[in-house]
């Protein structure tokens, strides 16, 4: 068909703009320039309110893809995003979807009763924060190791094979399963999560920079070193991933208990299965 479509004017529009928190870095070169600007935020299609309702998409990232290149035309390539980037954006598309009031349902810990809430998701947006990446940690051989944030691929893969291994775990924890099955089992199983735990903490370091100044910054080199080195340094960087974590994390929201009147602190909750229920 040449002809142009006669209701393309009642086609979808962007509902918000938004800066992304990376704004911008850790992208391919190619994209960086327009993710450092605002950026359209299209509201959901019929096509897209199914697909990130599809449980075994939601479970291999296809869905979060899908959704985000469908919403986001400013996004070219999801899988290669920042994770940094990805709970704002799923956040930001609720938005511009169903709009900024989302209900949460609680339960008051002083007297019991169930309270229902409504939480502003353009507070949330506001209040989410990138994580300062620019402090390296230096340990006590002087070497000084540089952060990023892992891309959505690596994040996706290491949950995927974190939770087939502990399905192969559950499967094996029967009564019907013979013992020496089971400890051979747990003990592949607990191999296999511990390399993952080691390559996700390595998918979160940019560079290490040695004593006499030289960058390591291949991939496969920053892992061995995370596999072999000591454990005081180990949980040095350990500790400093969790604490660039914690500082993107959404703070709880307080309300106050209907039946008691006493005040209390909701955690934001962030379940891709319901979200967008």
């Amino acid at each position: 068909m040449n002809t142009p479509n006669p209701l393309i004017k009642h086609f979808r529009q962007p509902k918000i703009h938004v800066q992304l928190p990376s704004k911008g870095q850790w992208y391919p070169d190619e994209f960086k320039g327009p993710l450092a600007e605002d950026i359209q935020v299209l509201p959901m299609t019929a096509k897209d309110e199914i697909t990130i309702k599809t449980p075994d998409a939601l479970l291999n990232g296809y869905s979060t893809v899908s959704v985000i290149c469908s919403c986001f035309p400013s996004i070219k390539d999801p899988w290669k995003m920042p994770v940094v980037d990805v709970d704002f954006c799923l956040i930001a598309l609720r938005l511009a979807s169903y709009g900024e009031y989302m209900d949460v349902t609680s339960r008051c810990p002083h007297c019991n009763d169930q309270n229902d809430n409504q939480v502003d998701l353009r507070y949330v947006l506001d209040q989410y924060k990138c994580p300062d990446y620019s402090e390296p940690l230096v340990t006590d051989d002087n070497l000084v190791i540089r952060f990023k944030p892992s891309t959505y691929k690596q994040f996706n893969e290491s949950l995927m094979k974190n939770f087939e291994e502990q399905r192969l775990a559950a499967a094996v924890n029967n009564v019907d399963t013979p013992e020496e099955i089971k400890i051979k089992t747990f003990s592949e199983v607990f191999e296999k999560l511990s390399w993952l735990t080691v390559r996700t903490m390595a998918s979160n370091i940019s560079s290490v920079t040695t004593e006499e100044g030289s960058k390591v910054e291949h991939e496969l080199h920053i892992v061995e070193f995370v596999e072999n080195c000591d454990s005081k340094t180990y949980k040095k960087i350990k500790d400093k991933v969790q604490e660039l974590r914690d500082q993107s994390a959404i703070k709880p929201f307080t309300v106050a208990c209907e039946e008691c009147e006493k005040e209390y602190e909701v955690p934001f909750t962030f379940d891709y299965s319901n979200f967008f229920a």
